[in-house]
């Protein structure tokens, strides 16, 4: 690399989500689970940019598909469901 040359640094999101099903009556937490994951766009992580390119695009959109993906490891964790 030559002196003063910059390359770009790429960047990860990271999202965690907490899922608390309380029972109002008794006021007692019921279940609860946890979940994080790392959105880095697959082996082609997104630039500081291009993750605030386009109004957040490609950062709403991986928020979004982690949220998701919580969301329902925590219906199966938590609550059994699938």
């Amino acid at each position: 690399m030559r002196c003063g040359a910059r390359r770009a640094v790429h960047f990860a999101a990271g999202y965690e989500g907490t899922l608390r099903l309380i029972d109002a009556r008794r006021r007692a937490v019921v279940a609860e689970a946890t979940c994080a994951i790392q959105f880095s766009n697959d082996g082609d992580p997104p630039t500081l940019n291009e993750l605030f390119d386009d109004d957040c695009a490609l950062l709403r959109k991986g928020i979004s598909l982690s949220a998701q993906t919580c969301a329902k490891r925590l219906r199966t964790r938590a609550l059994g469901l699938d």
